[in-house]
């Protein structure tokens, strides 16, 4: 099983290759080429309603981890 970072970090990958489709998808609108709108969507909709419900629990856990080191 993942470590609590190493679960972290992946999420962290998938944010940003989807943050990565996204821009490319903004690129296109841009420069007035096709662009897919049920793409786009389909990112926004799971950056907005979609997080891994573990996720903030994981940083809760290394954030407070790291403050009890420094204390």
């Amino acid at each position: 099983m993942n470590s609590t970072p190493e679960k972290l970090h992946e999420d962290h990958r998938n944010i940003a290759k989807l943050l990565i489709l996204l821009d490319m998808q903004a690129e296109k609108l841009k420069v007035g080429e096709y662009s897919d709108y049920q793409l786009i969507t389909d990112i926004l909709h799971y950056l907005v309603n979609c997080p891994n419900p573990h996720h903030y629990h994981h940083e809760d856990l290394i954030f407070n981890t790291l403050k009890k080191k420094r204390s």
